[in-house]
């Protein structure tokens, strides 16, 4: 994956231009996978998506005569007007990360002040870096059954959001539910540690929420995409934090 929320490609297709270009004009429009405009040459769409996720992708193409048949280039980025935003907020982040350190510096008293702002920003890059994972990979992929395959719209895939509430997913194999079973214990200890420790050091307590936060959305899209290397070093994350969550509840602040 990536660092940034940006993604390049091609495909080839044995298509004339102008039957990619009406297949990519049936499958958008209100009701159909992409929503967008189609031109001749190019085109600009986004999944239709049935939840809110102001990080999806928009695939920017164009195509034209190849070889043998239709070449087709195409570019997925976020909305300018979000990745504008965003890259203001990391900005002013940024600037706090700065003023954090300088005083972290004259006073190592205030050193959990920088902890607090890289978890700002570690928080805003996974919820970018998530929200655009989440559907780059499955807009590539009905993009090359559309393009190449011609697949009629109906059978591109649409977004399942079903990881988020269920358990485990309904295909997952006996090992994805064992490791699943022991990050929901490990998940729930380390949450009421969390807690407890909020309760006594609220400043310094709440970055570790967010990490937990994350790590949980992070090993439910593992576990979905059966990134099993993930597995692990999540795993790891989550007892490191129920061990500095522990810390802090034997050692108060004064």
């Amino acid at each position: 994956m990536p660092f940034v929320p940006w993604q390049r490609f091609v495909f080839d297709s044995p298509a004339a231009p102008e039957e990619v270009h009406d297949r990519l004009l049936a499958a958008t429009g209100p009701g159909l996978p992409f929503i967008g405009t189609v031109s001749q040459r190019s085109f600009k769409v986004r999944p239709a998506i049935q939840y809110r996720n102001s990080f999806v992708p928009f695939a920017v193409g164009s195509f034209g005569s190849g070889v043998d048949g239709t070449r087709v280039d195409v570019r997925l980025r976020l909305n300018r007007a979000v990745a504008a935003v965003m890259a203001f907020w990391f900005a002013v982040i940024a600037a706090f990360l700065v003023v954090a350190v300088v005083v972290a510096s004259r006073n190592p008293s205030n050193s959990w002040f920088v902890l607090v702002v890289v978890a700002f920003i570690a928080f805003g890059y996974g919820l970018v870096m998530f929200g655009f994972s989440l559907e780059a990979r499955r807009t590539r992929a009905n993009l090359a059954l559309l393009i190449v395959s011609g697949a009629p719209p109906g059978e591109l895939s649409s977004a399942d959001l079903s990881f988020f509430s269920n358990s485990a997913p309904s295909d997952a194999e006996p090992r994805d539910r064992r490791f699943n079973s022991i990050f929901t214990v490990l998940g729930t200890v380390t949450g009421v540690l969390v807690w407890l420790a909020f309760e006594r050091r609220r400043f310094t307590a709440w970055p570790l929420g967010l990490i937990l936060v994350g790590a949980g959305f992070a090993f439910r899209f593992a576990l979905l995409r059966r990134k099993r290397r993930a597995y692990v070093p999540l795993m790891v994350v989550v007892v490191a934090v129920a061990i500095a969550s522990a810390w802090l509840i034997v050692h108060p602040s004064p």
